[in-house]
């Protein structure tokens, strides 16, 4: 999947001591929130979603710690 702001693929992060997670433009969300259901991922969403520089406000989903993060980029990468 294409991050639609950046034009770049959508990565799923393990950097740091918390599970991995993904940075997402709101307006992707729910796409991405359909495609982690259907893959039956544990997961949950920032409350808070920020805006930098006039940019679109982006969010963090972010899955426990045991979830194999390729996994969860194989569905991204795999998203129409």
């Amino acid at each position: 999947m294409i991050n639609s702001r950046t034009k770049e693929t959508l990565v799923v992060s393990t950097a740091g001591d918390a599970g991995p997670y993904i940075i997402v433009v709101m307006e992707q969300l729910d796409k991405v929130k359909s495609l982690l259901d259907e893959g039956a991922f544990k997961y949950w969403i920032d409350e808070t979603a920020i805006s930098v520089d006039g940019e679109p406000a982006t969010t963090v989903i972010n899955f426990n710690s045991g979830t194999d993060p390729n996994a969860v980029q194989n569905v991204l990468d795999n998203a129409s």
